[in-house]
């Protein structure tokens, strides 16, 4: 009875067990928030599954299924939309920028930038 009123009123119970999809999602997104927190380092995969008590082909594998795209991908995206934000605060370097977000070279910096369609992190300077 009271599933039903809670259905009525478009509220959802409070215990409603997660799906298996749900929970990967959930998973998912938990694993990118700890790749967007540690943006400025360099982490490796055996590090992310050890974090999450995964297999390493089962981190690899669920990320890709969920998010279609891979973490190193995922994560390299990430580092240049940051540093895209970083390099329009005057006074920021590129190489200022590339070592905000994990990278030791710009010029691996500028890479990602033209491999994601940015351009040049120079075009992004204020």
């Amino acid at each position: 009875m009271v599933a039903a009123t809670c259905v009525e009123a478009g509220l959802t119970p409070k215990h409603v067990p997660l799906t298996a999809v749900d929970a990967r999602r959930e998973l998912v997104k938990d694993i990118q928030t700890f790749l967007d927190s540690t943006l400025d380092q360099s982490i490796s995969l055996d590090r992310i599954a050890y974090e999450f008590g995964l297999p390493r082909r089962t981190l690899t594998r669920m990320f890709r299924d969920v998010t279609g795209e891979s973490i190193v991908d995922y994560q390299s995206q990430q580092r240049v939309r940051h540093a895209s934000l970083l390099l329009q605060t005057p006074g920021v370097t590129v190489v200022m920028a590339a070592a905000a977000v994990g990278l030791d070279s710009p010029s691996y910096l500028a890479r990602l930038f033209r491999k994601y369609g940015h351009g040049l992190p120079r075009c992004f300077k204020v």
